[in-house]
């Protein structure tokens, strides 16, 4: 089987964290009004109203602000994933159907590898990716759409998943020599695809690689619609 590997890595947020204001006292009895945006066993990144980003020692808190990020942690967790793609290809093989107008052509299967590196100190768990896949321009074949649940990946570990496949045809290419020709096959690379991350059901992030049409977010969105269960008619 030949493989065509194409590396990009992104690295970004998978769980955003929602804005919430507090107030917090030191052990001095001084107070600020800031954002939580992480916290850790040792100390919190804190984010002022006018954007500055600090971290303070929990120790250096009052006992009910360290309760309080206690709390805060057990529904909070802020992730980092690297995340590179590899396009897949199957060895060369003829297909036949109604997509190509009854013809038969030469391609191969495409499919992309997907990578998730966990880049911080916690196991990611509940990571879910829905995709779309294009089709290299002027292949006769729609682009497919998917979902995949990720397993667990432990801190600083990786794991990986599988899009769906499409048959792209080969480019045919034609030499003429005297009274006799040559045709020669040129494999196809896939467009592009756009994959959204979803952590515990909630948007996480979008991960886009290639050229990707600009409603390709919409495109998926039709898709997703679709899987919903039929609502009942009314009697």
């Amino acid at each position: 089987m030949k493989a065509l590997f194409v590396f990009i890595a992104v690295l970004f947020p998978v769980l955003p964290l929602h804005a919430e204001l507090r107030t917090f006292k030191n052990t001095k009895g001084e107070e600020i009004k800031a954002e939580i945006l992480d916290a850790t066993d040792a100390r919190a990144e804190l984010k002022r109203e006018d954007g500055k980003k600090f971290f303070v020692p929990l120790t250096s808190l009052s006992e009910a602000d360290q309760k309080w990020i206690a709390e805060w942690r057990k529904t909070h967790k802020r992730f980092k994933v690297e995340v590179s793609a590899a396009e897949k290809k199957g060895n060369s093989r003829t297909e036949k159907g109604d997509a190509f107008a009854g013809k038969e052509i030469k391609g191969n299967d495409c499919w992309y590898l997907l990578t998730f590196n966990n880049k911080t100190a916690e196991p990611l768990t509940g990571l879910r990716i829905e995709y779309i896949v294009f089709a290299p321009s002027g292949v006769a074949v729609p682009s497919v759409c998917g979902g995949s649940e990720v397993a667990d990946i432990p801190a600083g570990k990786s794991g990986q998943v599988t899009t769906g496949k499409l048959f792209a045809e080969q480019a045919r290419t034609v030499f003429q020599a005297g009274n006799s020709s040559t045709v020669r096959f040129t494999e196809n690379s896939l467009a592009g695809m756009h994959v959204e991350l979803i952590m515990a059901g909630k948007p996480a992030g979008t991960f886009v690689y290639g050229k990707v049409p600009a409603d390709a977010a919409a495109q998926l969105q039709q898709w997703r619609d679709k899987q919903q269960p039929a609502k009942e008619k009314a009697p």
